[in-house]
Protein backbone atom coordinates (compact mmCIF):
# COMPACT_ATOMS: atom_id res chain seq x y z
CA UNK A 1 0.00 0.00 0.00
CA UNK A 2 0.67 3.83 0.17
CA UNK A 3 1.98 4.04 4.05
CA UNK A 4 4.42 7.07 4.43
CA UNK A 5 4.22 6.19 8.19
CA UNK A 6 5.86 2.87 10.02
CA UNK A 7 3.17 3.49 13.17
CA UNK A 8 0.92 1.20 10.62
CA UNK A 9 3.13 -2.05 10.01
CA UNK A 10 0.15 -3.94 8.60
CA UNK A 11 0.04 -1.91 5.37
CA UNK A 12 -3.80 -1.32 5.36
CA UNK A 13 -4.81 2.18 5.45
CA UNK A 14 -6.68 3.99 8.64
CA UNK A 15 -9.16 5.90 7.12
CA UNK A 16 -9.98 6.54 10.72
CA UNK A 17 -6.68 8.05 12.10
CA UNK A 18 -7.79 11.15 9.92
CA UNK A 19 -9.72 14.56 11.19
CA UNK A 20 -12.54 15.36 8.83
CA UNK A 21 -12.08 19.03 8.55
CA UNK A 22 -11.62 21.62 5.47
CA UNK A 23 -8.49 23.62 4.50
CA UNK A 24 -9.96 26.69 5.71
CA UNK A 25 -10.09 25.67 9.44
CA UNK A 26 -6.60 24.25 9.26
CA UNK A 27 -5.06 27.15 8.08
CA UNK A 28 -6.89 28.98 10.45
CA UNK A 29 -6.32 27.42 13.35
CA UNK A 30 -2.46 26.75 12.41
CA UNK A 31 -1.93 30.59 11.72
CA UNK A 32 -2.30 30.53 15.70
CA UNK A 33 0.52 29.06 16.15
CA UNK A 34 2.78 30.03 13.20
CA UNK A 35 5.47 33.01 12.46
CA UNK A 36 3.81 36.13 11.41
CA UNK A 37 3.69 36.45 7.54
CA UNK A 38 6.09 39.78 8.00
CA UNK A 39 8.35 37.89 10.17
CA UNK A 40 7.90 34.81 6.89
CA UNK A 41 8.63 37.11 4.54
CA UNK A 42 11.94 39.34 5.75
CA UNK A 43 13.47 35.50 5.97
CA UNK A 44 12.64 33.48 2.30
CA UNK A 45 14.52 30.69 3.33
CA UNK A 46 12.38 30.63 6.77
CA UNK A 47 10.48 26.95 7.40
CA UNK A 48 8.40 25.34 9.66
CA UNK A 49 8.51 22.03 10.69
CA UNK A 50 5.28 19.94 12.41
CA UNK A 51 7.57 17.67 14.81
CA UNK A 52 3.94 15.56 15.17
CA UNK A 53 1.66 14.13 12.55
CA UNK A 54 -1.41 15.90 12.08
CA UNK A 55 -4.06 13.89 9.54
CA UNK A 56 -6.81 15.47 8.08
CA UNK A 57 -9.58 14.13 5.26
CA UNK A 58 -10.94 17.52 3.35
CA UNK A 59 -13.49 17.56 0.44
CA UNK A 60 -12.37 19.15 -2.55
CA UNK A 61 -12.85 20.04 -6.11
CA UNK A 62 -10.15 18.64 -8.26
CA UNK A 63 -8.61 20.49 -10.84
CA UNK A 64 -6.65 18.13 -13.42
CA UNK A 65 -4.01 20.63 -13.22
CA UNK A 66 -0.36 19.29 -12.16
CA UNK A 67 2.59 20.74 -11.93
CA UNK A 68 6.77 19.58 -10.72
CA UNK A 69 6.85 19.95 -6.99
CA UNK A 70 8.98 22.72 -6.47
CA UNK A 71 12.74 22.36 -4.45
CA UNK A 72 11.73 24.17 -1.37
CA UNK A 73 8.52 22.19 -1.05
CA UNK A 74 11.00 19.19 -1.53
CA UNK A 75 13.35 20.25 0.88
CA UNK A 76 10.71 20.40 3.63
CA UNK A 77 8.86 17.16 2.74
CA UNK A 78 12.59 15.30 3.06
CA UNK A 79 13.43 17.06 6.02
CA UNK A 80 10.33 16.06 8.13
CA UNK A 81 10.56 12.90 7.38
CA UNK A 82 13.88 13.00 8.61
CA UNK A 83 13.42 14.99 12.22
CA UNK A 84 10.27 12.40 12.51
CA UNK A 85 12.72 9.25 11.53
CA UNK A 86 10.58 8.48 8.41
CA UNK A 87 13.26 7.21 5.86
CA UNK A 88 13.49 10.72 3.63
CA UNK A 89 14.23 8.27 0.87
CA UNK A 90 9.66 8.43 0.63
CA UNK A 91 10.48 11.35 0.24
CA UNK A 92 11.18 10.79 -3.41
CA UNK A 93 7.53 9.54 -3.55
CA UNK A 94 6.37 12.91 -3.86
CA UNK A 95 7.46 14.46 -7.14
CA UNK A 96 4.42 16.18 -8.45
CA UNK A 97 1.66 18.22 -6.70
CA UNK A 98 -2.10 18.66 -7.54
CA UNK A 99 -4.12 21.63 -7.88
CA UNK A 100 -7.53 21.41 -5.40
CA UNK A 101 -10.49 23.98 -4.66
CA UNK A 102 -12.15 24.75 -1.42
CA UNK A 103 -14.60 27.59 -2.36
CA UNK A 104 -12.77 29.80 -4.41
CA UNK A 105 -9.48 28.76 -2.84
CA UNK A 106 -7.09 27.35 -4.44
CA UNK A 107 -4.18 24.74 -2.54
CA UNK A 108 -1.52 22.98 -4.45
CA UNK A 109 -0.75 19.55 -2.68
CA UNK A 110 2.05 16.80 -2.82
CA UNK A 111 0.57 13.93 -3.92
CA UNK A 112 2.08 10.45 -4.21
CA UNK A 113 3.50 9.70 -7.65
CA UNK A 114 1.85 5.95 -6.81
CA UNK A 115 -1.31 7.05 -6.91
CA UNK A 116 -1.43 8.81 -10.38
CA UNK A 117 -2.70 6.22 -12.21
CA UNK A 118 -5.62 6.14 -9.84
CA UNK A 119 -6.44 9.69 -10.31
CA UNK A 120 -6.27 9.31 -13.92
CA UNK A 121 -8.56 6.17 -13.94
CA UNK A 122 -10.35 7.70 -11.19
CA UNK A 123 -11.40 11.55 -11.68
CA UNK A 124 -12.03 13.73 -13.85
CA UNK A 125 -11.69 17.96 -13.95
CA UNK A 126 -14.49 18.83 -11.14
CA UNK A 127 -15.08 15.96 -9.45
CA UNK A 128 -15.31 16.02 -5.74
CA UNK A 129 -12.91 14.18 -3.62
CA UNK A 130 -12.23 13.61 -0.19
CA UNK A 131 -7.85 14.21 0.25
CA UNK A 132 -6.41 12.28 2.89
CA UNK A 133 -3.37 15.09 4.16
CA UNK A 134 -1.33 15.23 6.29
CA UNK A 135 0.32 18.96 7.79
CA UNK A 136 3.59 18.76 7.50
CA UNK A 137 4.57 22.61 7.75
CA UNK A 138 5.08 26.37 6.35
CA UNK A 139 7.63 27.54 3.64
CA UNK A 140 7.72 31.02 3.95
CA UNK A 141 3.52 32.13 4.35
CA UNK A 142 2.03 28.93 2.45
CA UNK A 143 1.30 26.15 4.62
CA UNK A 144 2.71 22.26 2.88
CA UNK A 145 0.48 19.38 2.79
CA UNK A 146 1.45 16.16 1.76
CA UNK A 147 -1.67 13.54 0.07
CA UNK A 148 -1.84 10.03 0.92
CA UNK A 149 -4.86 8.69 -0.60
CA UNK A 150 -7.60 10.30 -2.18
CA UNK A 151 -11.73 8.92 -2.64
CA UNK A 152 -14.22 9.59 -4.83
CA UNK A 153 -17.46 10.07 -2.54
CA UNK A 154 -20.28 7.47 -3.98
CA UNK A 155 -23.71 7.62 -3.29
CA UNK A 156 -24.53 5.24 -0.58
CA UNK A 157 -25.80 2.36 -2.42
CA UNK A 158 -22.59 1.90 -4.05
CA UNK A 159 -19.84 0.50 -2.15
CA UNK A 160 -18.04 2.21 0.69
CA UNK A 161 -14.63 4.70 -0.05
CA UNK A 162 -12.68 1.75 2.22
CA UNK A 163 -13.81 -1.26 -0.55
CA UNK A 164 -12.49 1.08 -3.53
CA UNK A 165 -9.49 2.27 -2.07
CA UNK A 166 -8.41 -0.73 -0.78
CA UNK A 167 -7.52 -1.84 -4.20
CA UNK A 168 -5.16 0.70 -4.71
Amino acid sequence: MFVVLPANLSGEFNYGSYTKTTFHNTITEEQNHSYDQAVAKKYADCIQLECQVSKYRVLCCYSNIRRPISEKKKNIIKLWMETLKIDPKLASLYQQEIQVKEGTRVHWIPIQEQLFPFINQELVKNDTIELFIILIGKVESEFVFIATEFSKPVSPAKNSIQVTASTR
